[in-house]
């Protein structure tokens, strides 16, 4: 989340700013010695002091978002009409309690991050990881750290980044090394949380998958909503086959 950053040791010929690591990032320099373990040692009470969302704020939404799918599906037993405008916020409503589910102890603005030094330079550290650090360098040059999974999802929006950079199509600006953790970051999760993340997802679908037969303005837009529809089933699709390439759901 950013809580990290690195300062790398500087040479005649190395000139680098510094740049966020992620934990898989850390790990690699520790247990390689290039970071002695008491630097990155941080107390509980010090991540918890930095979540700067009060508990109270975040069940109050949670109620009126609550609230609201009360009110719809009352509707829906009373044979009271509902739009596909609402039908769809309905959807959100899964995607919002699982996103404060997963939120819910996680720090946010991190303004001032732990600060590590390596007592070796970049160049050093690449050379010693050998043929593991031969893969390209998109974030920062510890990449090949990340233990990223390469399923079909990751690979496809890895690779639709590395092409409109070839096209010189800047979306967005993207630095290198990049200066905070980007949030398309799809890390690795325990079976755990992958139920949580099935149950909002199949939520999700199936809230849209509900007006499969809703009146439309015309027969195009129904074909188009079925498309859509269609398409968050794919993903889910998706989702499970990385689940099944780590053995883990």
């Amino acid at each position: 989340m950013g809580g990290f950053v690195l300062h790398p040791r500087l040479s005649p010929t190395e000139q680098w700013p510094a740049f966020p690591l992620d934990a898989n990032q850390i790990h690699y320099l520790v247990t390689n010695n290039y970071i002695p373990y008491s630097a990155v040692k941080i107390e509980l009470e010090e991540i918890k002091d930095k979540n700067k969302v009060d508990s109270l704020i975040r069940l109050i939404t949670v109620c009126q978002i609550l609230w609201y799918l009360v009110g719809a599906v009352a509707r829906a037993f009373q044979n009271i009409s509902i739009t596909i405008l609402e039908l769809s916020t309905i959807g959100f409503i899964f995607c919002s309690v699982g996103t404060y589910y997963f939120w819910f102890n996680k720090p946010m603005d991190v303004g001032k991050p732990l600060v590590l030094e390596a007592n070796a330079t970049i160049q050093e550290i690449l050379l010693g990881a050998g043929d593991l650090a031969r893969g390209p360098q998109i974030e920062t040059p510890f990449d090949f750290a990340t233990g990223r999974p390469d399923w079909s999802f990751s690979l496809c929006w890895k690779y639709c980044w590395l092409i409109m950079d070839t096209l010189r199509i800047r979306v967005a600006p993207r630095k290198w090394p990049i200066d905070k953790i980007p949030d398309d970051y799809f890390a690795p999760q325990p079976a755990g949380p992958m139920w949580i993340l099935f149950i909002v997802h199949t939520g999700y679908a199936a809230v849209h998958i509900s007006g499969w037969d809703f009146r439309f303005p015309s027969q195009a837009e129904k074909t188009l909503w079925r498309i859509a529809t269609l398409s968050v089933m794919l993903l889910r699709s998706a989702e499970e086959e990385y689940s099944n390439k780590r053995g883990r759901f």
